[in-house]
């Protein structure tokens, strides 16, 4: 499938995704739409319940009102029982005339037109004249009573009556709405499921299945095209090196000059090659520290630059690590510092701490500017600078420098300094062992199974025999029956984890051997909760094969 009609399947899918979404939206739209006006009518039912409900009150409260001002004598209290009337009668004729102009059911209006109002507009007329009055005989109020009970009270509770049906219509409404909704909504995501997602998932496989064979192929091109160049490199290398030896002559020297940079060049694509294809292996040495500094650096002096070295005295003299790649790093470290620097000073300085030696090479040369620091390790990068001043180079050496230095569980960097230039170079060692302490069989503790063969295939390249357990109960159960120079226990396993385990190994088993957690979180607080339980030292996943024989050489010293 070429790269159009991926864009167009691209487009289509944002098509049609967009049409489920507004048909979803369209449909949750109304459904709200809907509700929200149903419930507002709801509230205004319940409103007009209210003051159907309060009228009725009213109508009580007027007829005690009455009662009590017949019975009462005393003129300060009657003025207060007449004001509280008043007050009644205006609150009773206001609430009537609203519920007349808002109630728009036929029926509640025919109601309270022709049953109620006449009524209660003779109720407040008589209320009225009793306001006036100063005898008020117990018969006419006995009389407003059974009229406000018979004509008023009654037809009130009729009229609250239908308002509360009618509220129970709207709310079987609104849920009736809401259930529809639901139900169209199930019966749309469906439909695009199977008309829509479906078909597009089906494509899309297709599309995965084109892509994945035309991979395979450009892959299959990849490496064809690398064993060309790199056979091409090991051709041309031969002959260069026949010829670069036989030229020393004066007048040749240029000429073999010539001929080295070629073949470094070489070299160089090929060392590349080798690291893309996965081939770069790790080469433990027995490495004279001290002496291999001053053969590099007197190597690499110059009469343009003045070039020291210092070896702090905490630097241990023998170690042991990849020989060839320390030794490259360290050439192009210094062979960039006299490119890059005109009658100035190159320094040198090694000091270690434990576990790792850290090397320093600053130079007073032109320096690297901000916004490049951070390109200079990439592969056929070259500064502003080193172009417009035609400095000789390929930018490869430090894209290699870098790939070896992280290769032998190192790091290589830029820091920035006033003037100049200044790289570190630090990497792990082990002290060269006197008597060394035998590791004949490993415990791997490990549940993944990529990770058990990743692991079991590395110990078994060192000739180490071992013993794998899935979980911690299996680890332990293991350590009761076979003795173990050292165990690899993961923390995050099934049943019993590895914290547990350990130390369960050391507490109740008296397991004495180094234990070592492998986990992906090794933070400085997680560190030391392993040693804590009792570990002895921790690799951090994925485990690369130099930090696992290093590690393994650490323990038999």
């Amino acid at each position: 499938m070429h790269r159009m009609s991926l864009r167009n399947f691209d487009l289509k899918f944002k098509r049609h995704t967009l049409v489920a979404m507004a048909i979803i939206g369209l449909i949750l739209s109304v459904v709200f739409i809907i509700t929200d006006f149903l419930a507002n009518k709801e509230k205004d039912y319940a409103h007009l319940i209210n003051i159907s409900g309060r009228q009725r009150m009213l109508t009580q409260k007027s007829c005690l009102l009455t009662l009590k001002l017949q019975k009462t004598t005393e003129e300060k209290s009657r003025d207060n029982i007449k004001r509280s009337l008043s007050e009644t009668i205006e609150l009773y004729e206001a609430s009537h005339y609203y519920l007349l102009d808002t109630i728009k059911e036929k029926e509640t209006v025919n109601l309270m037109k022709n049953e109620i109002s006449p009524h209660l507009s003779e109720h407040i007329s008589i209320l009225r004249k009793y306001l006036t009055s100063n005898l008020i005989e117990k018969d006419e109020i006995n009389e407003l009573i059974d009229n406000a009970h018979k004509y008023l009270e009654e037809n009130l509770d009729k009229v609250v009556f239908t308002l509360e049906e009618d509220l129970n219509k709207l709310n079987n409404s609104i849920h009736l709405v809401q259930k529809i909704g639901f139900v169209l909504l199930i019966i749309v995501v469906l439909l695009e499921v199977f008309f829509i997602f479906l078909p597009l998932s089906k494509e899309l496989k297709v599309q995965i299945i084109y892509i994945e064979r035309k991979l395979k192929t450009l892959e299959k091109l990849n490496s064809e095209k690398s064993s060309f160049i790199n056979n091409m490199v090991n051709e041309l290398k031969a002959p260069l090196s026949a010829i670069s030896q036989r030229l020393h002559h004066e007048d040749l020297l240029d000429l073999k000059s010539s001929m080295d940079k070629i073949n470094q060049t070489f070299n160089r694509v090929s060392q590349l090659f080798e690291i893309d294809e996965g081939h770069i292996q790790f080469n433990q040495n027995n490495i004279d520290i001290h002496y291999l500094i001053k053969n590099i650096v007197t190597q690499h002096k110059t009469s343009k630059n003045e070039m020291i070295y210092s070896i702090s005295p905490n630097v241990p003299k023998n170690i042991l690590q990849d020989k060839n790649k320390v030794e490259f790093v360290l050439n192009e470290l210094l062979t960039n510092a006299n490119k890059f620097t005109e009658k100035g000073l190159i320094n040198m300085a090694i000091s270690s701490d434990d576990t790792s030696i850290i090397i320093s090479v600053s130079d007073s040369g032109m320096g690297i500017r901000e916004n490049e620091k951070d390109k200079i390790f990439e592969r056929l990068y070259r500064t502003d600078k080193a172009i417009a001043l035609n400095i000789p180079g390929q930018g490869l050496g430090l894209a290699l420098a870098k790939e070896y230095a992280q290769s032998i569980g190192g790091t290589l960097f830029y820091a920035s300094k006033p003037q100049g230039s200044l790289f570190i170079f630090k990497f792990p060692f082990l002290k060269t062992p006197g008597i060394k302490r035998k590791i004949n069989r490993v415990l791997i503790v490990e549940d993944n199974e990529i990770n058990q063969k990743v692991l079991a295939t590395q110990i078994k390249n060192l000739n180490i025999d071992f013993d794998l357990a899935i979980d911690g109960q299996e680890a332990i159960d293991l350590c009761k029956t076979t003795a173990y120079d050292l165990i690899l226990m993961d923390i995050q396993l099934p049943g019993i984890n590895g914290l547990d385990a350990t130390k369960i190994l050391r507490k109740d088993l008296k397991i004495d051997c180094p234990i070592v957690a492998i986990t992906t979180n090794v933070s400085v607080e997680m560190k030391n909760e392993f040693l804590e339980h009792g570990m002895n030292d921790v690799l951090e996943k994925p485990v690369s094969s130099v930090h696992l024989t290093l590690l393994i050489d650490k323990f038999r010293s």
